[in-house]
């Protein structure tokens, strides 16, 4: 038999990963992470966000695009509306 309280936990922390994989890394925005920097390739603010900013706020690199990911944000969509 398992042990449901554990089992409730261990997913719990799980779907806090998930999330903090999916949404913006701005403290207060909300939004779907759908922006990826060039040229490091990291991808951890939304679109409004990251066109804000001037160096990527996970590597420091400079940035010289923002590049929309636009599958990444359809995605979210269908697995809320499920």
């Amino acid at each position: 038999m398992t042990d449901i309280p554990q089992e409730i936990d261990v997913l719990s922390e799980e779907n806090e990963k998930l999330r903090y994989q999916v949404f913006c890394k701005t403290s207060g925005c909300t939004e779907v992470v759908s922006a990826v920097y060039a040229p490091c390739g990291h991808l951890i603010n939304c679109s409004k966000c990251a066109n804000a900013l001037k160096y990527c706020p996970c590597c420091h690199t400079e940035v010289k695009k923002v590049i929309q990911s636009r599958k990444r944000k359809r995605a979210v969509k269908i697995l809320r509306n499920q």
